[in-house]
């Protein structure tokens, strides 16, 4: 080194000075380097500690959380089981005891339906019974005075029949007295015949008026007995409708008994069920009441699951803004320490620029770059914005390369369009969104993004080994 050290100030005494100096700073910038490194390595390993650490707590109170929500859901799924199968259980049993109520009613009122008709049925042929027996005492009453009378009017008939043969066997002998009194035969014979004749003919009068008063009577019962035939005949026909009637009434008596037998044995079944269905209606009511008991336990296990679910929640809320927090307070250390990082790296970088250029600005050259194109480009370019770095980065170029940028400057300003074409758009990706690449030589490059009206330029590149800084610097800086 020594020697080395030996021959580049006798060589190159101009070159030995800038080359003191940049080992000067690449000495410096490494060992800060280092330091920064540690500090950052210190910082990251805290944060990674700290995240496994909350991370660790994360996934515990996770863990307890789906514990207590699968804890809370089977609370609920259990309560709504029981809810639902025994409230389903106790309408079904209550529908049905309703329904066996309902057919226990409607046997009733059928049961007290058929047995007033067998009251109305036996009331009715107890009427038709009598009216029956009046009929057939009637008959009798009748049946006996025609046969009374039936009997007096055959005696007549015959004492008729008698009578009749008496008058004839009279005519018979007064005509005989007539004929011998026209024989003339004696006085005294003819006064004998003459008073037998008489008195023949006094009987024969007698006779006739005798049997004209029993044809009268013989006339008067055949009327009577015609009559009473006719009665009897009627008494006979309503006797035998009366007798219709009953054995009809009998057979609807008998069928609505049966009928009545029927219903009285659906009643008692229907009782049966009513009572079985009353029976299963306390039972679910007492499973209800029990199951209310436990419902009540299972809210208040559901409400203490709840309540310490909201605890585990606030916890793990608490926990993530203590976690947020640091993780903030961990970005802004990296974050600072990155961009001292990066200032050291931009410094050597302009570093390597005017070694790499053989010239270091002094102060007094730089502050006359700045005070020359500084405010010329601001009056020039009014919706431009420049970066501080774009102008240390135009200042370390030639006069050549000023000039070509300038020219690009100028051309992006006002005629935009037209070298719209040659633009390189999304080149670098940035956390404010794409920088574009604009060439202004072979190698060299302006960065530079557009956005409401106005044109950013950020940062420039001579050389392709210079690029790779340039972007390192755009995708931590914006």
């Amino acid at each position: 080194m020594d020697m080395f050290d030996n021959i580049s100030k006798s060589v190159f005494p101009l070159f030995a000075e800038g080359w003191d100096k940049f080992r000067s700073y690449l000495g410096r910038f490494f060992k800060d380097f280092d330091i920064h490194l540690l500090k950052l390595k210190k910082v990251i390993d805290e944060s990674k500690r700290e995240l496994r650490y909350f991370l660790e707590e994360r996934d515990r109170i996770h863990k307890e959380l789906r514990l207590k929500e699968w804890h809370i859901d089977r609370l609920r799924r259990e309560l709504s089981s029981l809810k639902e199968d025994q409230h389903a259980s106790y309408q079904s049993v209550h529908h049905e005891l309703t329904q066996k109520l309902d057919e226990l009613l409607h046997i009733q009122a059928k049961f007290l339906e058929v047995d007033a008709k067998i009251k109305s049925y036996e009331q009715k042929l107890r009427l038709l019974t009598e009216e029956k027996r009046t009929v057939e005492e009637d008959r009798k009453k009748i049946r006996s005075e025609y046969e009374q009378i039936n009997k007096a009017y055959h005696e007549k008939e015959n004492e008729l029949k008698i009578l009749t043969a008496e008058i004839a066997g009279l005519k018979e002998k007064e005509l005989y007295y007539q004929s011998i009194l026209e024989k003339n035969q004696t006085n005294e014979d003819t006064e004998i015949i003459r008073d037998s004749l008489e008195q023949l003919q006094v009987s024969l009068e007698q006779k006739e008026n005798e049997r004209a008063s029993l044809e009268k009577k013989y006339d008067e019962l055949e009327t009577k007995k015609k009559e009473i035939e006719r009665e009897l005949i009627q008494m006979t026909l309503l006797l035998h409708e009366k007798s219709a009637n009953i054995l009809q009434l009998t057979n609807q008596l008998e069928q609505v008994n049966l009928e009545k037998d029927n219903y009285r044995e659906s009643l008692a079944n229907a009782e049966k069920d009513l009572k079985h269905s009353q029976n299963q209606v306390n039972y679910y009511q007492s499973e209800l009441t029990t199951l209310e008991k436990k419902e009540a336990e299972l809210q208040k296990e559901l409400l203490l699951a709840n309540q310490e679910k909201d605890q585990l929640q606030a916890i793990a809320e608490s926990q993530l803004t203590e976690f947020i927090s640091s993780m903030d307070k961990y970005e802004q250390d990296i974050h600072l320490l990155q961009e001292e990082l990066e200032k050291q790296q931009n410094e050597n970088a302009m570093l390597v620029y005017e070694h790499e250029n053989g010239k270091v600005l002094s102060e007094e050259e730089r502050k006359i770059l700045e005070k020359e194109y500084e405010p010329r480009f601001h009056a020039i370019y009014p919706n431009m914005v420049f970066t501080p770095q774009f102008f240390m980065d135009f200042f370390h170029l030639t006069v050549s390369d000023r000039i070509k940028v300038e020219l690009k400057i100028a051309q992006l300003h006002y005629r935009f369009d037209s070298v719209d074409s040659s633009i390189r758009k999304n080149t670098v990706k940035t956390r404010i969104g794409a920088i574009a690449e604009f060439p202004f030589s072979q190698e060299g490059r302006i960065y530079f993004r557009r956005h409401n009206h106005l044109i950013y330029v950020y940062r420039l590149n001579r050389t392709k080994n210079e690029q790779p800084f340039v972007i390192k610097w755009l995708q931590h800086s914006l």
